[in-house]
């Protein structure tokens, strides 16, 4: 019976789908976008009928493209944006709230009263970025709320919800990747934590069941076949597994709308500070956890610039602008979205200095995603001797330019991969485990003295602003 591997990646930007047969090539594979909605300064939505359409429109459209015999098995999988919520009502699936993005950071109020054993509880810092303070707002702020039995509320991750409508039978469930972003979960223990909800004032009752990342989850609402989803999991922790089974001596990153960098631990800190540490998969057996740098920024700061200073083809513009030598680009102070790890900043001013063209602001653009990561490196390697490579992937690293001033940032070689969808070849991956015969490009350090001084300089103005501990 031929086998074929199915992967839904839920995105900022977009809902992709992906259909790959048993031996990891791609069949076929469609992208929706989908619309963001800034309603409020600081706010960052999308409309939640929207998005369930949007999803099943690129399964449809990916299925369409072949024609798979009768007999043919099918299996799914799905990831999404981690710390993104919704309520809704879970006998009728009205929702009351559109979808709060991981960008959203009306909650900023929930860093006034902090909890101190949350670094140790959930491996995050407090941020407005994670589920408890999205909840708690939906709570104060959303009146019809206060009229539902806790027993018909969902106060829950995006993943719960696009389970609720995705698949049946249905079940009220998430996995605990997704759970772990909401500032509720004990990392140590796997399960929601009572002494968090308690802090946060929200019950347990409208909080999702817990299920490992690979679990029968339902089957696909499809019209003529039944596809079992059986792995649920978070986008940037289904990228870790992209090539197989990560190596423990590399740092995998991964740009999309914002950029994570993870490195494999094996044993959870007790305070990861100032960067996280996350669970990045589990199974009935084992669970895989990594030390985490966020930058929130990437493709979203992106977005932004194109808002300010609307360019015609703009990456094939930004591709000579990165390979121009002469440029003196200056540097942008990035906090769009909110500043991450290392500084956790949740409303920062984001500006531009000495950078006067637009080709001079857009490398500056591109240097300041760098640069917040270089930073969050540089702690990584100040506790880790056995770095030895950084495993690059997401839309943006198709500039090799980009490549090459992170290789000569980092001093550590820079290995990129023909598809850059490491998300969707992740869930590949663990719906399927294959060896992977694809061969990186590798982008060998090299010195840089101008991009060292942007950086060092950078790096003074940023330390001197946002410091951390």
């Amino acid at each position: 019976m031929p086998l074929f591997l199915l992967t839904l990646d839920q995105g900022g930007h977009a809902s992709r789908a992906t259909l790959f047969d048993q031996t990891h090539q791609i069949v076929a594979k469609s992208s929706v976008n989908i619309e963001t909605q800034h309603p409020y300064p600081g706010w960052v939505e999308h409309d939640p009928d929207a998005m369930i359409l949007s999803l099943q429109s690129a399964i449809q459209r990916t299925l369409k493209q072949v024609k798979l015999p009768k007999h043919a098995q099918i299996i799914a999988g799905i990831a999404c944006q981690r710390a993104s919520m919704v309520c809704w009502h879970r006998p009728s699936g009205r929702t009351f709230s559109n979808i709060i993005s991981w960008q959203d950071r009306r909650a900023s109020n929930i860093t006034e009263h902090p909890l101190a054993s949350i670094p140790q509880l959930t491996g995050l810092r407090i941020s407005p970025h994670y589920g408890a303070g999205k909840m708690r707002w939906c709570l104060d702020h959303i009146l019809a709320l206060q009229h539902i039995p806790p027993t018909e509320l969902a106060l829950a991750p995006l993943m719960s919800y696009l389970l609720s409508m995705l698949v049946e039978p249905q079940a009220y469930g998430v996995d605990p990747i997704n759970a772990a972003r909401t500032l509720l979960f004990n990392l140590h223990h796997n399960t929601w934590s009572n002494t968090l909800c308690e802090h946060f004032g929200i019950s347990r009752t409208v909080l999702p069941n817990i299920h490992p990342c690979t679990h029968a989850w339902g089957n696909l609402k499809q019209e003529g076949r039944t596809i079992p989803l059986q792995l649920a999991m978070g986008d940037q922790s289904a990228a870790l597994f992209c090539r197989g089974q990560p190596d423990d001596q590399a740092l995998y990153i991964n740009i999309g709308t914002g950029a994570f960098i993870q490195k494999i631990i094996t044993n959870l800190p007790h305070d990861p500070s100032p960067l996280l540490s996350s669970l990045a998969y589990s199974n009935a057996a084992t669970q895989t956890y990594v030390l985490e740098g966020t930058v929130n920024g990437a493709g979203s700061a992106i977005e932004w610039f194109l808002k300010q200073y609307p360019i015609d083809h703009f990456f094939t513009q930004l591709t000579h602008w990165l390979n121009d030598t002469a440029l003196i680009p200056g540097w942008f102070f990035n906090g769009i979205s909110g500043l991450g790890s290392p500084y956790w900043v949740s409303d920062f001013n984001s500006h531009f200095e000495q950078s006067n063209t637009l080709a001079e602001k857009a490398v500056a653009l591109i240097e300041s995603i760098l640069f917040l990561l270089q930073r969050n490196i540089e702690i990584i390697l100040a506790n880790s001797n056995d770095v030895n490579k950084i495993i690059l992937s997401g839309g943006l690293t198709q500039q090799p330019a980009l490549r090459q001033r992170l290789a000569d940032l980092s001093c550590l070689p820079v290995h990129c991969y023909p598809e850059i969808e490491a998300t969707s070849q992740g869930m590949a991956q663990l719906l399927n485990p294959q060896p992977s015969l694809d061969k990186p490009t590798i982008l060998t350090p090299q010195e840089n003295l101008k991009l060292q001084q942007r950086y060092t300089y950078w790096r003074q103005k940023m330390d001197s602003w946002a410091s951390y501990t």
